[in-house]
């Protein structure tokens, strides 16, 4: 059975609380045939949220992406109780403290949750969100 022509390429939105793990997700994002990575969307989760977004956009541009695939500031604190960060587990820079250089790239002005909502109203049924951190722009 052939693939239909727009089964070929999911259009994705990637809501992420960047660390290593979550690196490597967003290079196998970028890297897979039949994904187009539309929009990071970054949440509060594994270590501080700014360093988190610096290791969403330090990923584009080591994979060679900058500029292509904008990043976005989401919540910063989940909706419920208090951040917890984990930097026993990922380092304080949540790259293992290897505190790579900062990204050219920077983040876009518009928030994460009203960027999801503007993407998915202009594309009815064409934006698949992959969430791998706390949902919390997702849930918003």
């Amino acid at each position: 059975m052939m693939k239909e022509e727009n089964d070929l390429v999911k259009r994705v939105i990637l809501e992420t609380d960047t660390a290593g793990d979550d690196a490597i997700a967003i290079l196998m994002a970028l890297k897979h045939p039949d994904l187009q990575l539309e929009a990071i969307s970054v949440c509060g989760g594994n270590v501080a949220f700014d360093q988190e977004v610096e290791n969403a956009l330090y990923t584009v541009e080591v994979a060679g992406h900058s500029g292509q695939v904008p990043v976005y500031r989401g919540h910063e604190s989940p909706i419920l109780g208090k951040h917890k960060p984990v930097e026993a587990v990922h380092g304080r820079d949540g790259m293992g403290d290897s505190f790579f250089d900062k990204a050219v790239q920077r983040p876009e002005q518009e928030h994460a949750v009203d960027m999801i909502i503007r993407k998915v109203n202009q594309n009815p049924g064409e934006i698949y969100l992959m969430a791998i951190a706390p949902l919390t722009n997702i849930a918003m």
